[in-house]
């Protein structure tokens, strides 16, 4: 009767290095993928952040050269909205009440963001992941407007996914490859 294999014999020296081989590869490409991702996430936010700061600007910019009657508010945030297209977006100007006084764009967003948009800043955590519909609002106390800027954040979105599923997929071709080549390597060194 023979004896079962032995541990060590089944994890030979170059299995073992080869398994190491490939976790410490696995391990790398995770790392990388993390902060890439990161990196991508965080300039995909400042560009969508960077975009309201300047479309408010300009929409303010716009208003303070008009008498503030309702047809000339129309007039800029029309301007406005016949130049601004990337990302798709819409435009709002609304007195101190919240009542709206002009509005362009993209009818879909004005109508899926309806209410006051709140002052914000940039989006935080993974709201990049999960919302469409993104928005900024800047006040004119001078004027007691506050113009409102509303973004469609889907190229963005789908951009990230995309690197995702990228990263998952050199990830997962990467540690068989590695276990192969590691494989090789270790039996050819002993």
């Amino acid at each position: 009767m023979s004896s079962p294999p032995s541990l060590e014999r089944r994890w030979s020296l170059t299995a073992r290095l080869a398994w190491r081989f490939a976790v410490m590869t696995s391990v790398i490409v995770l790392l990388y993928a993390a902060g890439s991702t990161y990196l991508l996430f965080d300039a995909l936010r400042d560009d969508l952040h960077n975009f309201f700061e300047h479309e408010s600007l300009e929409l303010a910019n716009l208003i303070e050269g008009t008498d503030g009657s309702p047809a000339e508010l129309q007039r800029a945030v029309d301007a406005l909205a016949a130049v601004a297209d990337e990302p798709p977006c819409a435009f709002r100007v609304r007195d101190g009440s919240g009542a709206v006084l002009a509005s362009a764009g993209r009818k879909a967003l004005l109508q899926d963001y309806p209410g006051v948009v709140p002052e914000t800043d940039r989006p935080v955590g993974l709201q990049l992941l999960q919302r469409t519909v993104f928005a900024h609002s800047k006040p004119l106390p001078a004027r007691g407007l506050r113009v409102e800027v509303l973004a469609d954040s889907r190229s963005m979105r789908e951009t990230l996914r995309g690197y995702l599923r990228s990263a998952l997929l050199v990830f997962l071709v990467s540690v068989p490859l590695a276990a192969i080549f590691g494989h090789m390597t270790a039996r050819r060194g002993l």
